[in-house]
């Protein structure tokens, strides 16, 4: 008889556990944390990452982060929300992107800090991105 076993679940974080990564890489003042939620919010809704929908606390997977973080980041450099999701989902093959360019040679087309971005998740969420505790 064998035993099947169940594959690990995927570590996930919740909005409230992103925010203080957020807030550390797009250093808002404290006045502005609520705008800075209200367009993390905005780039979920949007197709960075997946929205349970009111009432219930959403998780989302470290793929989703980054999605969020790249979106907010190629906003910060001017880039229109819109065109920002529409540009992720291009070079993404899960979004119906062309799995030959993908999204790694996105990055070589603009200066995105790839390794800033690695680094602060994993000291903010280590349980996803492998950082020291």
């Amino acid at each position: 008889m064998k035993l099947a076993i169940a594959p690990e679940p995927e570590p996930t974080c919740t909005f409230a556990e992103m925010l203080p990564l957020l807030a550390s890489l797009f250093d808002p003042e404290p006045t502005r944390i609520t705008a800075l939620t209200g367009r993390a919010k905005r780039f979920m809704t949007m197709g960075a990452a997946s929205c349970p929908g009111r009432g219930s606390v959403g998780r989302y997977g470290a793929g989703e982060v980054r999605r969020v973080l790249i979106a907010m980041e190629l906003h910060q450099m001017g880039l229109a929300p819109e065109k920002a999701i529409a540009l992720l989902n291009e070079h993404d093959p899960r979004f119906g992107g062309s799995a030959r360019i993908g999204v790694g040679s996105l990055f070589s087309y603009i200066d995105i800090d790839m390794d800033g971005l690695r680094m602060a998740a994993q000291q903010h969420l280590p349980h996803m991105f492998g950082g020291a505790s």
